[in-house]
């Protein structure tokens, strides 16, 4: 019989009496709130809305989703929709992997957010930072980022909690993205906090949050020691032990980091506790079982997709040669982003989708720039498509001659300027459709097409290319 830990036992016997305790409380709560009810009929349904979001509240704690469910569900049909309720009914049905439910509600609770002047402060702010959080999980990052700044502005002055929460899912998302300005300045703040400002829950946040903030300002070997204190944390359980190790590998794996002999071994004693943490352990144990392309393909229909792309990015690890169609497949995904979102996950998975030179296609029946999978029509840009069908012919030109052929007319400064402004807008768009920065270049005497982007004209039966 294996040894028990005396610590982890006092542990557990406590929190048990907590929740217990936690239950009773609530109960009280739900009992008031009916009384108070049944005093108030005209503030009845107030009342037991509120009470009725306890108890889904408490099948949550308890585990029990689908009871939860029927009872928020129940709860909205009685007394109308409501910013708090729809949180934690997008809540559940995320945790139940209800995908289509999950983003019906979320996006009511938009729609709350938006036309209803008269939310309380405190209902604002915890619609932004979980909104933010759906979004985080929709691969929408810079909605996401700026949800947690709105929620951060809001409650600074208002309610510590909140804030405090706002800011550390903003430094997390931002160490992943690799926004160092950013990471810095939140880093500090976190840095300071003592474990007795702060609940177990909040200190697990807290260290994985800094984990990844020291993985993308510091190093591999600095933030392991952060790794290391959790592993070896005799309070923390399985699952954010879990957490902040898969998610370390996953980081390092990403970066391109050295991973060393006892940080994989780190993975023959913490087992993975979804399938991502899997894919991951997969991944860094050379002679562990990998997870089939078919069971990858399956996680489509069980994950968010910002946890699909990271699983995409993995995938590419273990089956090499595989590469290709996978990338296309991530490009596929990223294309149905919103560009300023898409373009920090172009940055982030750089080392899964760098290329030598991406290839944009011009189709010269058509009027229409093709990369991947997605298209840009110039046909009433004629600045632009007199720039492309010259560039696409030649990779550089003179600018007395990129001057003559879009406007007939010899060089002058004012077309020069308008030259400028020209590739200005190009580049813009450009960015948009390949998140290459500044892929045409001029200078005082020619234009250039840059080394990363490679324009080629197709004509008739070349356009299907």
């Amino acid at each position: 019989m294996a040894a028990t830990n005396p610590y982890l036992e006092k542990f557990l016997t406590a929190y048990s009496y907590l929740l217990n305790r936690q239950h009773e409380l609530l109960q009280q709560e739900i009992d008031g709130l009916q009384e108070m009810a049944s005093q108030n009929p005209e503030e009845s349904n107030t009342w037991l809305r509120i009470a009725q979001h306890l108890k889904s509240s408490r099948a949550v704690h308890q585990g029990q989703f689908d009871e939860a469910k029927a009872i928020i569900s129940d709860a909205k049909d009685k007394y109308g929709p409501n910013a708090l309720l729809l949180i934690d009914q997008a809540s559940i049905y995320y945790r139940l992997g209800e995908w289509v439910n999950w983003r019906k509600t979320y996006d009511e609770l938009q729609e709350i957010l938006d036309s209803n002047g008269n939310l309380s402060l405190f209902t604002r702010m915890k619609s932004y930072l979980n909104l933010g959080k759906f979004l985080e999980e929709e691969a929408k990052v810079c909605f996401a980022k700026q949800y947690y700044q709105n929620a951060c502005d809001m409650a600074e002055n208002n309610d510590r909690q909140i804030f405090f929460e706002a800011s550390l899912q903003k430094l997390r998302l931002c160490a992943t993205l690799g926004d160092k300005t950013e990471v810095g300045q939140l880093y500090t703040d976190f840095l300071q906090l003592t474990k007795s400002e702060m609940t177990s829950h909040f200190q697990v946040e807290v260290e994985h949050s800094l984990m990844l903030a020291e993985l993308c300002l510091v190093g591999p070997s600095h933030a392991w020691t952060r790794v290391k204190r959790s592993l070896d944390d005799n309070t923390m359980i399985v699952e954010d032990k879990a957490l902040i190790l898969y998610d370390f590998l996953e980081e390092c794996l990403v970066r391109n980091y050295e991973v060393s002999e006892h940080m994989l071994n780190a993975c023959l004693k913490i087992e993975p506790t979804n399938e991502f943490e899997q894919l991951i352990q997969s991944v860094c144990l050379v002679n562990h079982k990998k997870m089939s392309l078919e069971e990858i393909s399956e996680l489509s229909s069980t994950t968010s997709w910002a946890c699909y792309l990271r699983i995409l990015t993995l995938a590419m690890e273990i089956y090499p040669h595989m590469q290709k169609e996978l990338k296309n497949k991530i490009h596929l995904l990223l294309s149905a982003l919103p560009s300023t979102s898409r373009h920090l996950w172009v940055k982030r998975l750089d080392k899964y989708l760098r290329t030598s030179k991406k290839t944009v296609y011009y189709n010269s029946q058509t009027r229409m720039l093709t990369f991947e999978s997605k298209n840009i029509d110039l046909s009433r840009k004629r600045g632009m498509l007199t720039f492309v069908e010259i560039m696409s012919q030649s990779q550089s030109e003179t600018v007395e001659k990129m001057i003559e052929k879009i406007w007939d007319s010899e060089f002058s400064p004012d077309h020069f300027h308008r030259l400028r402004m020209t590739a200005h807008r190009m580049n813009e768009m450009l960015f948009d459709l390949t998140s290459i920065k500044k892929p045409i270049q001029v200078s005082s005497d020619f234009v250039r097409v840059s080394g990363e982007l490679e324009l080629i004209r197709v004509d008739g039966s070349e356009a299907s290319v």
